[in-house]
């Protein structure tokens, strides 16, 4: 599933530093950075939600600075991303 990241600078962090849509949710247009701009997420193409945390914080799991829970928990996946489980 392609999969739209925003974050980390987002004007709203209440679910966690990181966003994720589904590339083609029109919500995408709607998320602001700090300074109020339009957030400029990266697409990833993941099967899982475990795949989609390694791909934001690779080095930081593989360098033992966080374990997977952690990064979990710091992305919001909207309900668009439900077919990730």
């Amino acid at each position: 599933m392609l999969i739209s990241i925003h974050g980390p600078n987002l004007a709203t962090q209440f679910h966690g530093q990181f966003i994720a849509h589904a590339a083609d949710c029109s919500d995408n247009g709607r998320v602001k950075c700090h300074s109020g701009r339009q957030s400029q997420p990266f697409t990833v193409d993941v099967e899982s939600r475990e795949q989609c945390a390694l791909e934001i914080y690779e080095d930081q799991l593989q360098g033992g600075e966080c374990d997977l829970e952690t990064a979990l928990a710091d992305i919001h996946f909207c309900p668009c991303c439900r077919e990730l489980g």
